[in-house]
């Protein structure tokens, strides 16, 4: 059994511990089991944190460029 990609589709998010048992035609409290063991829940939110902080830092790079032509557009006039 590929338990690194089952974990890993499990950390992308989307989908629960009994889909992906069911999916992949392993006992639920057996990919519970380690999925505890090796802190699934915790790397999946870990995860999510980490493309949060990259949106929110593309974001306020899109706003400074925006900012940027604005003042240029401006100076223009």
């Amino acid at each position: 059994m590929d338990w690194n990609k089952i974990k890993a589709e499990y950390v992308a998010g989307g989908t629960s511990y009994r889909k992906l048992a069911a999916k992949y035609g392993v006992p639920f409290s057996n990919l519970k089991n380690i999925a505890i063991k090796e802190q699934w829940t915790q790397l999946r939110e870990q995860a999510k944190n980490r493309t949060t902080t990259k949106l929110v830092d593309n974001i306020g790079k899109m706003n400074a460029k925006i900012d940027d032509k604005y003042y240029k557009l401006v100076d223009m006039l």
